[in-house]
């Protein structure tokens, strides 16, 4: 099967990478996953070290940043999370406002608080934001 221009790019640019011996912002999140797969005394001197863990715009999180918080949790399980699915703009990098919901299955435990009202926008932007 031939190769696309699109698969000689990204060749290139992973090839590159190597030879620079760098990484990108997706790779972080893997680089770290691989890391505690097989290095399980490292990943636990995290999971010591930080008791409490707080997300902001959850809303934005992908599916490898949130195995990465399961993994940190570890057996506490004390993540704070703050996220509105309203606001999610990271879908182009793999984010899933559904984790949200994935987030009260995994933690049954959890509580939820809604805030319903809006201290930052004026009255009139709101109501056209409705109708919208």
């Amino acid at each position: 099967m031939a190769l696309t221009h699109r698969d000689k790019l990204f060749d290139a640019y992973n090839a590159e990478l190597a030879r620079l011996n760098a990484i990108d912002f997706g790779d972080i999140i893997l680089k770290v996953l691989e890391l505690f797969d097989k290095n399980p005394d490292i990943l636990s001197r995290y999971q010591n070290q930080f008791r409490y863990i707080l997300v902001d715009e959850f809303q934005d999180t992908n599916p490898y940043q949130y195995e990465m918080l399961k993994q940190l949790s570890g057996e506490t399980k004390e993540l704070f999370v703050v996220g509105d699915d309203d606001q999610a703009i990271y879908s182009f990098r793999g984010s899933f406002p559904g984790i949200m919901r994935q987030f009260e299955k995994d933690y049954e435990c959890c509580c939820s608080y809604y805030l319903s009202t809006n201290y930052r926008s004026m009255k009139q932007i709101i109501k056209d934001a409705g109708r919208l």
